[in-house]
């Protein structure tokens, strides 16, 4: 319990979220391996065709936005975090700065880079490690490459989530 202004008292419960990437060349990917996003019931499904798992090959960028080469990945290991769709199917509405998910979508034209950092570049709206990317099934069953991004939906103002946390101790231990 905490004791407000007013001299009431709320109840608060903790959770514990999954933290995203946290290493370089880390890709926050929506489905495990061999499934895909599916649109119609925003969920993951196995993979119908081969070619349509989405991978990183070509989509890695500096943080000037330009295209790390392929030579240069050679020796990279890409590593693959699930986090944001575990935290999102177990906890949703209880995460900070996370008011509603968008689908972002290149075939709408919607640009988005994944960095080298882990982060994703959305353009005209920044970066975010809140988010993860993966191919998906379109309404109209075409295969397109999106990233499902965590918004805050009211400007100016803290969403429910964050005023709950503010001032409260917190620990995650695994």
């Amino acid at each position: 319990e905490q004791n407000t202004e007013n001299g009431k008292a709320d109840l608060v419960a903790m959770v514990c979220l999954k933290e995203v990437c946290t290493t370089e060349f880390c890709v926050s990917k929506c489905c495990p391996e061999n499934e895909v996003f599916n649109q119609i019931d925003n969920q993951c499904a196995p993979m119908i065709k081969n070619g349509y798992l989405w991978t990183y090959d070509g989509k890695f960028h500096d943080q000037n936005l330009n295209l790390i080469p392929e030579e240069k990945m050679n020796h990279v290991k890409v590593e693959y975090d699930h986090s944001f769709m575990f935290n999102q199917k177990n906890y949703k509405n209880r995460i900070p700065s996370c008011d509603q998910v968008i689908i972002l979508d290149k075939s709408n034209n919607d640009s988005f880079h994944l960095l080298q950092n882990g982060s994703l570049h959305h353009q005209d709206y920044g970066v975010t490690k809140n988010y993860c990317v993966d191919n998906s099934l379109n309404l109209a069953g075409n295969l397109v490459e999106i990233a499902l991004k965590c918004v805050i939906s009211k400007r100016g103002t803290d969403s429910t989530n964050e005023k709950m946390m503010k001032n409260l101790p917190h620990s995650c231990i695994e």
